[in-house]
């Protein structure tokens, strides 16, 4: 396939649309101009049709290890994407949450303590939203759709949920999960930049540096293209993966 194909999905494409009308913050504008703009003056910068990709991506590395993040006592300084980052919702990600809102219910109710408590105060119909009503609630300290197992590690339930309910998993969970630690750029022309939560860009996004999430700052996990390749292949299409992965090998 031609690099000129490479294509965004539409419904990540109306994400990143949704998220460009977000009132600006003139410090944090200024941390990421100053970013972006060295991003885009990088001789290293990989030009895949109308989508660039940061070198970082290719630099990083990255694996789920719940063990290791999860909110314990013995976790030290580390942070949890599931306990500790302020995740958005779009109005339209609210509205299919809103469609599979007693499915939900449904399979999260069982063994979940923080939702069954909601539900007796009479929270339902928005249970999983958060006082503002456009981000995910997180009831002590977690994510609602989180679950901790028997050994204290937070796994996101969603995706037990589709799986036995046969949807995408795109349906129920917010595009910001989905592609965690990956950052989408909606660029001018209709290009986006594709780059990864790093230590050039974490202030400009007002996140945790890397080296707060074991997932992100351990040298032995895989490369990121390698083990979110389905994520990659989802957002440009199928291959695109491959090629990257090809493209720095050469």
């Amino acid at each position: 396939m031609k690099t000129t194909e490479w294509k965004i999905d539409p419904s990540v494409k109306k994400w990143l649309a949704v998220d460009d009308e977000c009132e600006p913050d003139n410090t944090l504008e200024q941390r990421f101009d100053r970013w972006l703009d060295g991003v885009l003056e990088d001789p290293c910068l990989v030009r895949l049709g109308r989508v660039l990709v940061d070198p970082a991506v290719m630099c990083s590395r990255f694996s789920c290890v719940p063990e290791r993040c999860a909110p314990w006592s013995e976790r030290g300084r580390y942070k949890s994407c599931c306990a500790d980052i302020y995740v958005p919702v779009t109005p339209a990600e609210r509205r299919r949450l809103s469609k599979k809102r007693d499915v939900l219910v449904k399979h999260l109710s069982r063994n979940e303590p923080r939702l069954r408590k909601m539900l007796s105060r009479g929270q339902v119909r928005d249970f999983y939203l958060d006082e503002d009503g456009d981000a995910l609630s997180r009831p002590s300290g977690r994510c609602i759709f989180s679950l901790k197992d028997s050994q204290g590690r937070l796994r996101c339930r969603l995706y037990r949920v589709a799986k036995k309910e046969g949807i995408p998993i795109t349906e129920i969970q917010p595009f910001t999960c989905r592609i965690f630690p990956l950052v989408l750029v909606h660029l001018a022309g209709g290009q986006v930049l594709l780059t990864v939560l790093n230590r050039k860009n974490c202030s400009a996004f007002e996140s945790y540096p890397p080296t707060r999430f074991p997932c992100l700052a351990d040298n032995s996990l895989p490369l990121l293209v390698d083990s979110m390749s389905s994520t990659l292949d989802w957002i440009f299409g199928r291959g695109f993966a491959k090629v990257l992965r090809s493209f720095y090998e050469v």
